[in-house]
């Protein structure tokens, strides 16, 4: 009987050693997830950086445009309003001429 005790010790040996690996194993994997958790937050944070960034350029960059086509509008239309001035004063004094005209015959 004395060798199935020490058969069952070498077991038991065998099952502590066995359990020691495992938990160590299993706190290395709980290490490298932490880890793992840890570097995908600072990407995820490095990321949203970059894209809060790349979209405030990219906002600017419109906005700068939308002014300038704004500016350029608006001077357009002040041409625009200059010349039919300018054709307004030409114009006037034969309009004048032609208004009088048929007022005075009828």
């Amino acid at each position: 009987m004395e060798d199935n005790k020490t058969l069952l010790q070498q077991v038991r040996e065998k099952e502590l050693a066995i359990n020691t690996r495992l938990e160590l194993a299993s706190r290395d994997a709980d290490k490298l997830i932490t880890d793992a958790k840890k570097e995908c937050g600072e990407i995820m944070k490095k990321a949203d950086e970059g894209g809060r960034e790349a979209a405030l350029i990219y906002f600017d960059n419109e906005k700068a445009k939308i002014s300038a086509n704004v500016e350029a509008t608006k001077l357009g239309s002040s041409k625009k309003a200059a010349a039919i001035r300018e054709g307004a004063k030409t114009n006037m004094p034969a309009v004048v001429d032609m208004i009088v005209k048929e007022v005075t015959l009828q």
